[in-house]
């Protein structure tokens, strides 16, 4: 975390994500907390389709009650689990207080790191489910019901991510071709695009400065493009509202307008 800290302080940054952010902890909080309960989060989302929030809570909820259960079972393994919770608060705490909590939330990868620590309580849990009384037998079979489990609900997700990825192929590619076609002197201007093409020379934690994200569903040529490696090709840029909000609603008065009227 010291070494996070320097290096914030000490390189130049080239975006909005400087100083502390605070606003909207809970809400980091919450995204980081979520991670733990994932396998019972994909199952309530798979199996009865809950609003994201409810889900949330609730898959929360059992897996609190599953820690307390198996801490319960086994006794005196809490100085098992309470590493592992100190390693995620440990990886996570540089991008709580200095990212904002739109990008943290648009940025799975920033969890990867955390992510060892949900092998770490899973496995832990997984290596000895039931009291050491309890024959070994038992004790297998459960590690393989719950490993059946979890591959059980998590393949669905996968397939379903996919299928989203190949959707986003086809959006690249055409705004790819698009960059292709254009005279050199001309330039691609994309607003708003996805949170991870972002300007080559901005600085966000856990390194990858520049090209924050590399999906496997699109050619490198054009996600370079994209990027803003060639300037004259692409160039980025966010706005947070291009329409402003109005009160005005506007409705059609008169008839409709068609080519034989005009004729």
């Amino acid at each position: 975390v010291v070494l996070y800290l320097l290096m914030w302080a000490t390189v130049p940054k080239a975006n909005e994500a400087s100083g502390l952010q605070l606003s909207a902890l809970d809400v980091k909080l919450a995204q980081t907390a979520q991670i733990y309960a994932f396998p019972i989060t994909a199952f309530l989302q798979w199996g009865f389709q809950l609003p994201d929030v409810l889900g949330s809570w609730i898959s929360g909820a059992l897996f609190a009650l599953l820690i307390a259960a198996w801490l319960l079972l086994q006794q005196q393994q809490f100085s098992r689990i309470l590493p592992i919770m100190i390693w995620c608060v440990v990886v996570m705490l540089p991008a709580w207080l200095f990212l904002d909590a739109g990008y943290l939330l648009g940025s799975p990868r920033l969890h990867y790191l955390a992510s060892t620590g949900v092998a770490m309580l899973w496995g832990s849990m997984l290596a000895r489910p039931f009291p050491q009384t309890w024959s070994l037998g038992l004790q297998w079979a459960a590690r393989v019901v719950v490993i059946a489990l979890i591959m059980f609900i998590a393949i669905p997700f996968i397939q379903a991510r996919m299928n989203e990825h190949q959707q986003l192929d086809k959006i690249y590619r055409q705004v790819g071709s698009i960059a292709d076609s254009m005279p050199e002197q001309e330039r691609l201007l994309l607003i708003n695009g996805p949170a991870y093409l972002a300007p080559f020379n901005a600085t966000f934690l856990l390194g990858a400065e520049g090209s924050t994200y590399l999906p496997d569903f699109i050619e490198l040529s054009d996600w370079l493009k994209l990027n803003g490696f060639r300037n004259i090709v692409a160039d980025n840029r966010r706005v947070d509202d291009i329409i402003p909000p109005s009160d005005k609603r506007f409705a059609v008065t008169h008839p409709l307008l068609d080519r034989q009227t005009i004729e």
